[in-house]
């Protein structure tokens, strides 16, 4: 998060940086570090098409549910709810494999 903060800090807004960094963070499953990340670039409309741009926001959305068993408890569908609401924020959630998020 450090790359992060000092790209943001200092207007780096450079693709090839961030699908880097976006990359790294997924294959470390940083998934808490992935939200904060993910705000900041939606408003950079620019880098919604860098490589791991998508695949981010589906860690983001689908990573948390996959621990949810079935039935869902209350705590299990308030983390369902949240995660739609989250899904909201994506800019690119229409080109997300959502069929993940369906199993």
């Amino acid at each position: 998060t450090l790359t992060r903060d000092l790209c943001a800090e200092f207007e780096v807004w450079s693709p090839d940086t961030w699908s880097a960094l976006l990359q790294q963070m997924v294959k470390f499953s940083m998934v808490a570090e992935l939200r904060p990340t993910l705000r900041l670039l939606n408003r950079q409309p620019a880098l919604w098409s860098v490589p791991g741009f998508l695949t981010a926001w589906e860690m983001v959305v689908v990573a948390p549910l996959a621990s949810l068993l079935a039935p869902a408890d209350e705590r299990g569908r308030e983390l369902c709810r949240n995660q739609l609401k989250l899904l909201q924020h994506c800019p690119a959630a229409g080109e997300l494999d959502l069929a993940k998020l369906a199993r």
